[in-house]
């Protein structure tokens, strides 16, 4: 049996859970797909959607140093996340604080393939043109 493919919009928009990774290479493994719950937590949780005990900044410090370490696939993982958890968002404060996470996701030592900062730069470019 495959797996139950999910509606495109239920990836794409904004939500308060994660059924499953976002990319392919995040649901290869047990370890990834716990790994892409746990981005999904902390960005959440800085975001103000999700609960947490813990400051907004040690989200913030543990997905950097995650992205530092992890590789490409987790990085991909956690732009594709907060594009998801951008758009239509219904909380401005939360919205911000997914494009200061964006924002520091792009900088010189976090960055992924040309690819995959080609398709950020037209998510951003295309939500500043429509939205704002």
């Amino acid at each position: 049996m495959g797996k139950k493919e999910i509606p495109e919009a239920e990836l794409t928009q904004w939500a308060k859970t994660l059924a499953s990774p976002l990319t392919k290479a995040m649901s290869e493994s047990p370890e990834n797909i716990k790994a892409a719950a746990q981005i999904f937590k902390n960005i959440t949780s800085y975001m103000g959607d999700r609960k947490s005990r813990k400051k907004e900044g040690g989200h913030v410090v543990k997905l950097i140093q995650n992205a530092l370490t992890a590789g490409e696939p987790f990085r991909d993982e956690v732009y594709c996340q907060l594009m998801r958890q951008t758009n239509n968002n219904p909380e401005k404060v939360s919205l911000a604080k997914g494009f200061t996470l964006m924002e520091l996701g792009l900088g010189p030592n976090l960055h992924t393939d040309t690819h995959t900062h080609t398709h950020i730069y037209i998510y951003i470019y295309i939500y500043i043109y429509i939205y704002l």
